[in-house]
C-alpha cells in the first residue's frame, strides 16, 4: 500500500480545489511473475482523527491502472565461439540477452 498526504492550494489553482499527487509503490515480485497487477485508488479527508471515505478509483478492468509483470528469463554467451562459457583471453565480449 502507498500513502500520500495531499493538500490543495487555492491560491495556485483559482480556487477549484484541483491538484495531483504522484505516489511511487516498492515491492518485490519475485512471487507475481506472469502476472498481471491492478491498482485501486481510495481518496480520503481527514479532520482530526476522522477519515472519511470521499473518492474511488476501483475498476479492475481498466487498462490505465494495469501493469503485467513478465516473464523473463536471461543468459549470457561469448560472441566468438557462442558457448555459454569464456576463456580467460585477453578480451572476450559477451552477449547478454533476454527471453520473454
Amino acid at each position: 500500500m502507498a500513502t500520500g498526504t495531499f493538500q490543495v492550494d487555492s491560491s495556485t489553482d483559482g480556487g477549484r480545489g484541483y491538484g495531483t499527487k504522484q505516489l511511487s509503490f516498492t515491492f518485490s515480485t519475485t512471487d507475481l511473475e506472469d502476472k498481471t497487477l491492478v491498482v485501486f485508488e481510495m481518496l480520503y479527508l481527514v479532520k482530526g482523527n476522522k477519515e472519511t471515505l470521499i473518492g474511488q478509483h476501483t475498476e479492475i478492468m481498466d487498462e490505465k491502472q494495469t501493469t503485467h509483470i513478465p516473464k523473463m528469463r536471461t543468459y549470457a554467451y561469448d560472441m566468438e565461439t557462442g558457448e555459454q562459457t569464456a576463456g580467460a583471453d585477453n578480451s572476450v565480449i559477451l552477449v547478454y540477452k533476454e527471453m520473454c
